[in-house]
């Protein structure tokens, strides 16, 4: 079944929309409760992990799917209204792993439709700009959330070695995502478009 945006998200774009959050998984949510907005569309996605010479077929293809197709289609679900209106913002959660390569453990998938949705943000902020609608990413780093606590739990030795090549020493908590979220999703940033902000304590930096 393709996970696409359900009719329920279009009807969400379909009222007064002004703003769409694509690819955000658990954290993009969480944002959108806990900031109060509203006449926001969160398209959620969910990731793999594991050795890529282990990764099957229908597992790439699901990624795809869920983290790259599943983004465009809530792009383009939201897109109308906001052309009609002449104004919207739309923000991608991409992810750290979509600028850089991954030394700790590997998720060539994630990272590859990451990577993708970077380079889709740029193509959509310029195809666009002449409409009306601004098109920007985010891209967190390791935040601590409940989606992620059962592998920190599991995996202290991987957060150890996540915390020593941040240089900021930490995991991020997902309210440290909402000033660039905001920023982004407002008109303090009614010039910039086409953009990934880092939000990594320094990770891409070092």
């Amino acid at each position: 079944r393709r996970r696409g945006v359900s009719r329920r998200d279009r009807a969400m774009t379909d009222q007064r929309c002004q703003v769409a959050i694509v690819g955000g998984g658990p954290v993009g949510l969480a944002l959108a409760v806990d900031l109060g907005l509203r006449g926001i569309s969160c398209i959620l996605v969910e990731r793999r992990r594991g050795p890529t010479e282990e990764l099957a077929d229908e597992a790439w293809d699901e990624i795809v799917e869920v983290n790259l197709s599943a983004a465009m289609a809530g792009c383009r679900a939201a897109a109308p209204h906001m052309f009609r209106h002449g104004d919207g913002r739309i923000v991608s959660i991409s992810s750290i792993m979509g600028l850089v390569g991954n030394a700790i453990f590997p998720h060539a998938g994630y990272q590859a439709t990451k990577g993708a949705l970077v380079n889709l943000t740029r193509s959509l902020a310029v195809e666009w700009a002449g409409r009306g609608v601004r098109v920007n990413a985010i891209a967190p780093s390791f935040f601590r959330t409940n989606f992620g606590a059962a592998f920190m739990q599991s995996n202290p030795d991987v957060v150890a070695r996540i915390e020593a090549s941040t240089p900021m020493g930490r995991f991020g908590e997902p309210w440290e995502l909402a000033g660039a979220l905001l920023f982004l999703a407002s008109r303090a940033s009614t010039m910039v478009t086409g953009v990934t902000l880092p939000v990594d304590g320094g990770w891409t930096s070092a």
